[in-house]
Parts: structure tokens; sequence; C-alpha cells
């Protein structure tokens, strides 16, 4: 009788042991939950992203402008490409590297070379002379072509950029406008699904005497990226709806979680 009770017993035991054998395995195969996080960002760092990221904005239309004015520049001097002309004064002489100011700071450039026809001496780009000076597009005329952008008067920043490198208005054909209006567009309203943005910071900062509420954001590799920005007087709800609505319909990824981080308000996924 007892020699049952034992087996009893131990068969009891063991059946119990692998039922929590079991349940033990089960829980390890269950992820784990994600313990809750607090993330603390410097204001003044964003800030300092947001204005540079604006600068970097600015100096990349200017590079872009610059290039596309000597084009047309080059153009007019040495007719359309692969066309024969026979009077013609000057002939396309490959492409150097230069360099040209812009807000104060020398950047780089590949300029186009031009020769005389009947001398073959190499002929200067007035356009490539005037964006080297050292007071070729100052801050605030770049100010002023960001500004621009953002209330999308392409025209008008193409303008401003010519002003800006001491371009006569009247040397700016109405043809070079509307070619160049639309690559300033393209590069403006760049599509946002080719990169995962995880976090985006939403904030206004001032800027050439206004409010330009800046959306930052950083993909998934930290590299930081200014994906849009509007004109505002304050950080109204309206501003900030156009320019989030603006950031999804060109792509920014809104289905999956995303942190957006506003000043003085609750950070959400």
């Amino acid at each position: 009788m007892g020699k049952e009770r034992r087996t009893a017993m131990r068969k009891a035991y063991q059946k119990q042991f692998r039922r929590r054998s079991k349940r033990a395995a089960k829980r390890r195969k269950q992820p784990s939950p994600v313990d809750a996080i607090q993330l603390t960002f410097d204001r003044t760092e964003v800030l300092r992203e947001m204005q540079e990221g604006l600068h970097q904005f600015g100096v990349t239309l200017g590079l872009e402008l610059a290039s596309l004015m000597m084009q047309d520049e080059v153009e007019r001097l040495c007719g359309s490409r692969y066309t024969h002309q026979a009077e013609r004064q000057a002939t396309r002489h490959g492409r150097q590297r230069g360099v040209i100011t812009i807000a104060g700071q020398k950047m780089a450039i590949e300029r186009p070379r031009v020769r005389s026809a009947q001398q073959g001496r190499e002929l200067p780009l007035e356009v490539y002379g005037w964006a080297q000076r050292e007071d070729a597009m100052p801050a605030a005329v770049m100010k002023r072509l960001v500004r621009g952008v953002s209330c999308r008067d392409y025209e008008g920043v193409i303008e401003t950029a010519t002003e800006g490198f001491g371009v006569k208005r009247s040397s700016v054909s109405r043809a070079f406008k509307a070619a160049s209006a639309k690559q300033i567009a393209e590069i403006s309203e760049r599509r946002l699904d080719d990169v995962r943005f995880p976090v985006v910071f939403i904030d206004g900062i001032s800027w050439a005497d206004t409010t330009m509420v800046v959306a930052l954001g950083i993909s998934e590799d930290g590299t930081k990226r200014v994906l849009g920005f509007r004109e505002g007087a304050t950080e109204n709800g309206e501003v900030c709806k156009a320019l989030l609505e603006d950031l999804v319909e060109r792509g920014l990824d809104a289905g999956r979680g995303t942190l957006f981080v506003i000043d003085g308000g609750k950070s959400a996924a």
C-alpha cells in the first residue's frame, strides 16, 4: 500500500513539473514588454540644428541657381548644343572646378568653360565673376530666398538669387525663369519616401524677421534633414497642420510609429 502511494505521488509530481516547464518555455518565447523610457532633448541644440538645416537648404538653392545661370549664359554665347551655327562667336570647352561665395562662405562649384571661336582664348563668364565676389549672395538675400521658397514663389526666388549675385533682372530670360523655377520646385518639394524618419522635430525659429515653422527629421542612421517649413507670424495650429499635410503628401511614412517632438507639448508615437 505504501509503495503504491509513493508511486502515485511521484507521477503526480512529474506531471506537475512537466506542466510548469511548458508554461516557462511558453513565457520565454513571448516578447518581453518594452520598458517605458523618457527622452530629454536640448531645445537650444534642436533650434541650432534647424537653423543650420535651413542655411544648408539655402546654400543648395544658391549653388543650383548659380549653376543654372552659368548654363544660361553659355547657351547665349554658344547657342544650343549640337546645332550648326556658321557665325558662332564662342564654343564650349568642357568644365572645371571653381569657387563662389554664398552667405559669406566659399562653396565649390563646377563651372563651364567657353572659348572664343576666332581667337581660341578663354572667355570669362560674367555670372561666375559676379558670384566670386566677397559680397556675392549675402546672408540677408539668402534668407529672403528661403522665405520665397516657403511661399512657393519660385520665380520670385530666382529673381532674389540673381539680384544677390549681382545679375541684372533684364539679363535673365523668361525661358530661363520657367526652366529654373521647375528645378527649384523639385528641390523644395522632393519626395520623402526614400528614407525612414522615426523622429520628427517641429518648432518655430526666427528667420529673416519672421517665424519659420520647421520640420526636422532624423533618419534611422542618425542623419538630420530639413523635411519642410512654412512661414507664419506665429506657431499656430493651421501652419503646423499645413506643414504636416505637405510632408505626408510628399511621402513621409505615417503608417509606422513616429515620434513627433514639439515645443511645450506632449509627444506621442
